[in-house]
């Protein structure tokens, strides 16, 4: 059983190397190994416990009893029992409580939160909160922020972002300061440049479209109107 577990992961390991000379990640800082020194699994107990854990590239599975992080590289899976924070991934981080990365391209998937500082291609998932600074692709859970983001922000309670394009879809609130796309929700809020607003209140500005009961946008031609209002 363990030749085979070890098999599989060298497997994965390969696959996913390929698929890193492909596309590169961002230039490593100096506390990174070049990518030529890598390994198929590792194990992780705390940050730093092993001192491998800190700046080693995986290619394979990643794994935290129960906390894995570092300024490495992991191309494949980081999989920890509560938090997985490995700086870049390319493929699947996943924890019961936390995860965090600066860049990843796959799906990160928390219970608690799901943090990514700075690029993002894919889904990101958790329960609770859900942060990424530029992020394509799909946001999800109960309360989801974003600087700049195009896709689909779909949350229980809150989405925020800075600029989008897509769609920002929430139970109760949407907020945002410009938007290229829809927003979906009770209340729907745009502060400097919006698109199409459809919920209970829509609150915009400059060109775009709203749907709703309570509808206010300083720029349209009469500000408040029930039901539809609009601004070109």
């Amino acid at each position: 059983m363990k030749t085979l577990f070890f098999t599989a992961a060298l497997i994965c390991g390969l696959a996913a190397g390929a698929l890193a000379e492909s596309k590169p990640l961002p230039q490593p800082s100096p506390d990174q190994k070049p990518l030529s020194d890598w390994t198929p699994i590792q194990f992780g107990v705390v940050p730093n416990i092993p001192s491998s854990t800190y700046n080693s590239n995986v290619y394979g599975l990643k794994t935290g009893w129960p906390i894995t992080t570092g300024v490495g590289r992991v191309f494949g899976a980081e999989v920890s029992w509560l938090v997985a924070a490995t700086d870049y991934v390319r493929g699947f981080q996943a924890a019961l409580l936390y995860t965090q990365t600066n860049q990843l391209e796959g799906l990160q998937a928390a219970l608690g939160s799901s943090i990514c500082k700075a690029g993002y291609r894919g889904v990101q998932a958790s329960t609770g909160y859900n942060y990424s600074d530029n992020f394509v692709g799909l946001q999800a859970g109960a309360v989801n922020t974003s600087a700049d983001f195009a896709g689909l922000q779909a949350s229980a309670l809150v989405n925020v972002a800075d600029k989008f394009g897509g769609l920002q879809a929430s139970l109760v609130v949407n907020v945002a300061r410009e938007a290229e796309g829809m927003q979906a929700g009770l209340y729907n809020q745009v502060l400097d440049n919006g698109g199409f607003q459809a919920g209970l209140i829509n609150i915009g500005k400059g060109k775009g479209f709203q749907l709703g009961l309570i509808n206010y946008n300083e720029d349209a031609p009469i500000p408040f109107l029930p039901f539809v209002n609009f601004s070109f």
